[in-house]
């Protein structure tokens, strides 16, 4: 059986999220406050308060050092952006 882990990163809540498969992970993006069943950035180190800079890096830095601290042999396949998808799902 794979391992498989898929981080979905928003800045921003939204509810269709909430309906991902269990596989598919909602990390929260900068300041906003996010559900306590959503990761967000700004636990444990990070760089949050750089997002208005960076946008999504913050998060892909986030996810790499929540891994890599675990020693967990990790393997990067693909980033994709898709900024306007869920606007009319607020």
């Amino acid at each position: 059986m794979i391992n498989l882990n898929i981080y979905c990163m928003a800045i921003k809540y939204f509810r269709i999220l909430d309906k991902l498969p269990p596989y598919i992970k909602p990390l929260g993006l900068g300041n906003n406050t996010f559900p306590e069943h959503w990761l967000t950035e700004q636990n444990g180190e990070n760089i949050s308060h750089l997002n208005k800079h960076f946008g999504e890096a913050t998060g892909f830095y986030w996810i790499l050092k929540k891994k890599l601290k675990k020693n967990i042999k990790i393997r990067i396949k693909n980033f994709e952006f898709l900024r306007k998808f869920f606007e009319n799902y607020r």
